[in-house]
């Protein structure tokens, strides 16, 4: 069973600094925010093949770092996107709801 479901998003370049207030290190990071579609929006289907795509764009852009954070009202619907956030090699931290990924 393929897990999907909508989300709104943020992608942007950012800082080697933004990345180190987070305590990570990037000298070319890529920042994720994920947010909650509200109940009348369309959001964009949050899938692996999403992941994929952000992904191979960071390694097409020569990002070294993806991070970022997850703003989302259901905790349980930040469970599942920190599954397949790890899914996809992505480490999840605990408390804070945000993830990252060194790209290779």
């Amino acid at each position: 069973m393929k897990q999907q479901f909508e989300v709104h998003f943020k992608i942007f370049d950012t800082t080697a600094h933004h990345a180190d207030c987070y305590g990570l290190k990037g000298r070319n990071p890529l920042f994720v925010q994920i947010f909650y579609a509200n109940a009348n929006q369309e959001g964009i289907a949050f899938t692996n093949d999403f992941l994929q795509v952000v992904n191979e764009s960071a390694k097409a852009n020569q990002h070294d770092l993806i991070f970022g954070h997850i703003e989302l009202n259901s905790k349980s619907r930040v469970g599942e996107i920190k599954t397949i956030l790890e899914q996809n090699d992505f480490y999840t931290i605990e408390g804070n709801d945000d993830f990252y990924k060194q790209v290779q």
